[in-house]
């Protein structure tokens, strides 16, 4: 969600933003594995963007969600496909191949 929203900014803005220089699954994983990474478990975190609880009206039906979303995040987006790989931040762990 929160990417979807900064989308178009970035295009009209043109910004410049460390926020705004998103990378996905994939071009991570590619990132890690040209540095001599494998790859051993990803999954998404944080689906739902920390700062639409300051947006009215947002803030009081987050509020009373919250417990929820949490639950969701931790028993089901973060471990199924597509959801795993589309968080707000994405976690991944990676170990260093040794050189041969």
């Amino acid at each position: 969600m929160y990417g979807l929203r900064r989308y178009p900014g970035r295009l009209l803005l043109d910004s410049k933003h460390p926020y705004d220089k998103w990378k996905s699954y994939f071009e991570l994983r590619n990132a890690l594995k040209s540095y001599g990474f494998e790859v051993n478990q990803a999954k998404g975190a944080c689906y739902l963007p920390g700062d639409i609880g300051y947006y009215q009206p947002f803030k009081r039906v987050i509020a009373s969600c919250l417990g929820v979303i949490k639950f969701l995040e931790r028993t089901f987006l973060s471990h199924h496909l597509p959801f795993k790989l589309a968080g707000y931040m994405i976690v991944i762990r990676s170990r260093k191949l040794p050189i041969h």
